[in-house]
């Protein structure tokens, strides 16, 4: 997420090895929205797009509504 641009669609391909390719796994799709392009076997492959700068619309929301009160 950190080399992303807001509007930045990731691909990614994944093939879990390991307990820590789980961890990661999740920590993308927390990071990302994603959806499954392609499963073969083991691996498979997502297109994702951050949804940090959604957080950032949504603290605006929050702030600028605060202001109003």
């Amino acid at each position: 997420k950190h080399f992303c641009k807001p509007g930045t669609t990731l691909i990614w391909a994944n093939r879990v090895r390991t307990e820590s390719d789980l961890v990661f796994t999740d920590n993308f799709h927390k990071a990302f929205h994603s959806s499954l392009l392609l499963e073969d076997g083991e691996m498979k492959i997502y297109a994702a797009t951050s949804r940090e700068g959604e957080r950032d619309k949504h603290e605006e929301m929050e702030n600028h509504g605060e202001e109003k009160r």
